[in-house]
C-alpha cells in the first residue's frame, strides 16, 4: 500500500479549544442582528492563553464574522474589526498556538448590515451560498484578502466555513464542494502553504458523512470529497461531532468517528494525506464517553490532524471572568485534561 505521512501539523497532533466571541450575532439560520459581540482585552488574551497553554492546548480555533470583517461583498476589509484578528493571532501564535481562522457563517452572509461608517444598522437581507447573489466568489474574495494577512505566519490554520448550511435548497453536494474548491484555489493562489481545513454539506458533521444526501441531490461527501485537490497537499476535511443525549449513545457516537477515519485510510493514494480534524467537539455525558472518542482520535494521527473543543455551555470547559480576568476550569475540564 506504500508509506503514509502523518497528518500532524507540528510533529504533534493539534488539541485545543474555540475562543467564541468575535462571531457572536451570526447562528445556524445566519446573521441575527445582535449587535454583542467581543475581542478579548489583552490582560484577558494573555490570561486565557496562559490557562491553555498550562492544560496541555495547542491549538485555538477563532471564529470570526464575515460580515463584521467585510461589510459589503468584494469590499474592503473594516480595519478595527481586521486588526482585533490579527492582534489576536500575533499574540497567540508567538505563544507557541498554531489558530484556526474560522469564519463562522454557515454558507450565509447578510448585506447591508452596516452603514457607511461601519457602524451596525437595523436592517438587514440574508444571502445564501448559491441564490444568485452570494457565489463562491464572493467567498474566495473575502479569504484571499485573509489570507494575504497571514501568508507568512505557519502557524495559521484557514477554515474555509463553518457548518455550511444542510436545508439550504440553493446547492447539491456536488455544488458545495465545487464551490469550496474554488475558494481553496483561491487561498493557495496568494501563495500559502498552511493546512486549509475543508466543509463538507450539512454542518460539517460526522454523522452523515456516508449517510445523508443534501436536499436529495448530488452524490454522499464521502464521494464528492474525493474530487477535491490542494495544490500545496497540506488539507483536511473539517469535522464536527456532539454528543447530548444517552440516546446518542457513545458507540453511536464512536462509530460516526469510525467512518470517516476508515473513509481517509482507505481512499488516499500511496505517499497522500487524506486528513481529518475534528474543530467542534462536545459532549453533556461525562468523562467515559469523552475517554473513549478522544483515545480513538488520538491513537490515530494518521488520519487526524486534532480536535479543539467548543467552550461555550452546555459544553465549556473554561470560563473567564470578564471583569477580573480570572480563567478557571468548569466542572467538565478533568474529562479532557489528560488527552491535551
Amino acid at each position: 500500500m506504500g508509506e503514509h505521512r502523518s497528518c500532524s501539523v507540528t510533529g504533534r497532533q493539534l488539541r485545543g479549544i474555540n475562543r467564541a466571541g468575535a462571531e457572536y450575532g451570526s447562528t445556524w439560520e445566519g446573521w441575527d442582528n445582535n449587535p454583542y459581540f467581543e475581542w478579548p482585552s489583552a490582560a484577558i488574551r494573555m490570561n486565557e492563553l496562559d490557562h491553555f497553554a498550562s492544560k496541555g492546548m495547542n491549538v485555538v480555533r477563532l471564529p470570526i464574522s464575515w460580515e463584521r470583517l467585510q461589510h459589503t461583498l468584494n469590499g474592503p476589509l473594516d480595519p478595527e474589526y481586521r486588526c482585533n484578528l490579527e492582534k489576536y493571532v500575533a499574540a497567540a501564535t508567538a505563544a507557541g498556538f498554531s489558530v484556526v481562522i474560522d469564519l463562522h457563517n454557515y454558507g450565509r452572509y447578510a448585506t447591508g448590515t452596516h452603514d457607511a461608517d461601519g457602524k451596525q444598522v437595523g436592517s438587514y437581507t440574508q444571502r445564501i451560498l448559491g441564490d444568485g447573489a452570494l457565489t463562491s466568489a464572493h467567498l474566495a474574495d473575502v479569504w484571499t484578502k485573509i489570507a494575504g494577512l497571514f501568508v507568512d505566519n505557519p502557524r495559521v490554520i484557514f477554515g474555509l466555513m463553518n457548518e455550511q448550511h444542510g436545508a439550504d435548497p440553493t446547492l447539491d453536494s456536488t455544488a458545495v464542494f465545487t464551490g469550496y474548491q474554488t475558494v481553496l484555489d483561491a487561498v493557495r493562489a496568494t501563495g500559502t502553504k498552511q493546512l486549509v481545513l475543508f466543509p463538507n454539506t450539512w454542518g460539517s458533521d460526522t454523522r452523515h458523512w456516508e449517510v445523508w444526501v443534501p436536499q436529495g441531490s448530488g452524490p454522499l461527501d464521502a464521494v464528492a470529497a474525493l474530487n477535491v485537490k490542494d495544490s500545496a497537499g497540506n488539507l483536511a476535511f473539517d469535522m464536527h461531532s456532539y454528543m447530548d443525549t444517552r440516546q446518542e449513545d457513545q458507540e453511536t457516537w464512536l462509530r460516526d468517528i469510525e467512518v470517516v477515519t476508515k473513509w481517509a485510510r482507505e481512499e488516499r493514494l500511496p505517499g497522500e494525506r487524506k486528513c481529518l480534524f475534528l474543530s467542534e467537539l462536545g459532549s453533556k455525558l461525562g468523562a467515559a464517553d469523552v475517554s473513549t472518542l478522544l483515545t480513538y482520535i488520538n491513537a490515530n494521527p494518521d488520519v487526524w490532524v486534532g480536535w479543539a473543543v467548543w467552550n461555550l455551555e452546555p459544553y465549556s470547559i473554561t470560563s473567564t471572568d470578564k471583569e477580573t480576568g480570572a480563567v478557571t476550569d468548569t466542572p467538565r475540564m478533568p474529562w479532557y485534561a489528560p488527552f491535551f
